[in-house]
């Protein structure tokens, strides 16, 4: 089989010193941070896959940009692969530790034997039903689904949360209910676009396009479910074993990312858009207007509860018990030295708030 080439960026660490500080986290670029540089001679570097061209893995961009890996001692590679089949395959045969994207895929491979453990979040929601927008109206009602063809990329979220909140409605769309599947979004646009097909979920960043095309936003997956659990952090388990500090290590400059994200709008949609080669009205629109809620926090509790969706419908079927690939130890040590070192800070008290609802 031919070998997929992988691009690689290395976020360098500095020379191992003897010198181990307690440093207080920035908010502001990497230019003017005053944090003292960490450094750890015994972490192994973490590999970690992203899609070219995506912004969803914002706060790892983001903690790659400003530096903030390199603050927290721990070499961070990135590499880029279009396919989720060809991260998992860079998982499984160690050319990659990590993935900080998709979910399902994931799980799947979980179901099936994989050893993989997901330790930590990338985003929330992002994705949305499309129909043609003469059509919007009419699927408001979403009872309007029985009966129609409807386009999905295999085992989607947004198609699977959409049929389990009618069903706890008591709204059966099952009767007639065909779901055709799809390789990826861009052919779900153009079969709603053509007519092949009545409404398709696709991924928030292609609404600018797919309103281009003459398609409308029925409503956003997350109304019905907010929150729901999109890209995690998904480690091959002996890597996150065999190196645990360093995974700390990046969770840490993750919530360091979320924080500026959270604080510096301007400055996150220029780095982001000249790291993904997108406009920064792109940008800034998927990243704070229409697209997910980023995230550090695993959220084992939603993760499980999908997890069991799958199952129920008939994706996974499998004896493996989710729990046991979930690590939320690691978050927790990263958040809890985040908040020591910064007891004041409203957003990481937040965190933590969160985090105990979530995962305990």
């Amino acid at each position: 089989m031919k070998e997929k080439k992988i691009r690689k960026r290395t976020v360098r660490t500095v020379a191992a010193l003897a010198l181990t500080a307690v440093i207080a986290i920035s908010t502001v670029a990497c230019s003017s941070t005053n944090a003292a540089t960490k450094s750890d001679g015994n972490l192994k570097p973490v590999t970690i896959a992203l899609a070219p061209s995506s912004p969803r893995p914002a706060l790892t961009i983001l903690a790659d940009k400003l530096g903030y890996y390199k603050d927290e001692g721990v070499e961070v590679n990135l590499v880029y692969l279009d396919q989720v089949g060809d991260i998992i395959s860079s998982m499984e045969t160690g050319k990659v530790d990590q993935s900080a994207l998709a979910i399902t895929p994931y799980l799947t491979s979980i179901a099936n034997g994989s050893d993989f453990t997901i330790y930590g979040g990338t985003a929330y929601e992002g994705e949305s039903l499309l129909t043609k927008a003469e059509n919007v109206d009419y699927y408001k009602d979403l009872s309007h689904l029985a009966g129609k063809k409807i386009a999905t990329v295999r085992s989607s979220t947004g198609e699977i949360l959409t049929r389990a909140h009618l069903k706890a409605a008591g709204v059966d769309i099952e009767n007639g209910y065909e779901l055709v599947e799809f390789t990826s979004y861009p052919a779900i646009v153009e079969a709603i676009a053509s007519g092949n097909v009545d409404a398709g979920y696709v991924i928030n960043e292609l609404l600018d396009s797919a309103q281009s095309r003459g398609l409308g936003q029925v409503y956003n997956i997350g109304q019905l479910e907010p929150q729901y659990v999109c890209c995690r952090q998904t480690v091959k388990t002996s890597s996150l074993t065999e190196n645990r500090e360093a995974y700390v290590r990046v969770l840490k400059a993750n919530l360091r990312a979320y924080k500026f994200w959270k604080e510096n709008q301007d400055e996150t949609v220029k780095i982001l858009a000249e790291y993904t080669g997108q406009t920064e009205d792109y940008i800034r629109n998927i990243v704070y207007n229409i697209n997910a809620t980023f995230t550090v926090d695993p959220n084992k509790n939603s993760v499980v509860k999908y997890y069991n969706l799958l199952k129920e419908y008939k994706y996974i079927n499998s004896d493996v018990k989710i729990e046991d690939h979930i690590d939320t130890t690691v978050y927790k040590d990263a958040l809890t030295q985040t908040i020591e070192e910064n007891p004041n800070d409203e957003i990481y008290k937040q965190l933590w708030t969160d985090y105990e609802k979530n995962d305990l």
